[in-house]
């Protein structure tokens, strides 16, 4: 007698790849972590079902034996058998014993395979949920990263913008700067076209006496040049020095006409310039002398 063995087309479970160990596994790979364990699983599925076609084989196949068993004891007793009948049944017999333990050793391999077929599903599963919080865990660390970024972002936007305008600052100083600059320098040229009509008064007296009617403390005094036009050098009398102290100034509010000084002075009406030749005609009048 020969015993059926399972179909290897309806029964055989389906192949699946193998789990690679678990400190090989991506970070990043959980789908297809996922994918695998759910293999595995149906694969478990595919063992115990199988499992349980086997156990009903084996028990079809004993209950067919314990007939068989039954059938030739009552057909020995009935016809009255001889030793001989039970040599030349006896092959058979063993063969369907042997036939049974391997049944039940392939039986036992496989649910052993299935027990750790479903312990590495388990711990497969519980792998992919570690990874899948340490992802959650990255998304959210970039999330922060991005605000971080957008914020740092914002704040260069700020400082060039601060730049441009600390910058702009600058150039208007550098201008202020060279404006005046320039007025210095054209000042410096006045005093000099100035000092040199009244050199000789200066170096004795240091001081011009204006009346203080014709010229206002804060005034520029403005001057023609004219080569006759070189001063009094008759002394001023000190009563008249001390009749017009308000009045004196020092050369440096004194520019001749149509120079850089006047014309920036010209924008301020308490600083505009009182023109020296108006002043000179209306000198006499007033009993001044200028030294």
């Amino acid at each position: 007698m020969v015993v059926e063995r399972p179909s290897s087309s309806s029964n055989q479970p389906r192949a699946s790849p193998g789990l690679p160990p678990f400190h090989k596994v991506p970070k990043h790979d959980i789908t297809e972590l996922v994918r695998r364990v759910q293999i595995r699983g149906a694969r478990a599925d595919d063992f115990v079902a199988l499992a349980e076609t086997l156990i009903n084989r084996k028990n079809t196949l004993v209950a067919r034996i314990e007939a068989w068993k039954h059938k030739f004891d009552s057909q020995l007793c009935d016809q009255g058998l001889n030793e001989q009948a039970w040599v030349q049944l006896g092959p058979p017999f063993r063969q369907l014993e042997k036939e049974m333990d391997n049944l039940l050793m392939r039986m036992a391999g496989l649910v052993e395979e299935t027990g750790a077929t479903i312990n590495r599903a388990n711990e497969a599963e519980a792998r992919a949920m570690e990874l899948s919080e340490r992802n959650y865990q990255l998304l959210t660390e970039k999330e922060e990263v991005e605000q971080k970024y957008a914020a740092l972002v914002v704040d260069h936007k700020e400082v060039i913008n601060e730049k441009c305008r600390l910058e702009k600052e600058l150039g208007d100083m550098k201008s202020r700067f060279d404006s005046l600059d320039g007025r210095v320098k054209c000042l410096e040229i006045d005093l000099c076209v100035v000092h040199k009509p009244f050199m000789k008064a200066y170096s004795r007296r240091g001081a011009l006496l204006v009346p203080p009617k014709v010229f206002r403390p804060g005034q520029q005094l403005l001057y023609e040049e004219d080569a006759t036009d070189v001063g009094s050098s008759y002394p001023v009398p000190h009563n008249e020095e001390r009749r017009f102290r308000d009045g004196v100034i020092t050369p440096m509010s004194i520019s001749p006409v149509g120079s850089s000084s006047s014309s920036s002075s010209s924008d301020d009406e308490d600083s505009s310039g009182t023109d020296l030749c108006e002043f000179m005609s209306q000198w006499p009048a007033k009993g001044s002398f200028i030294n």
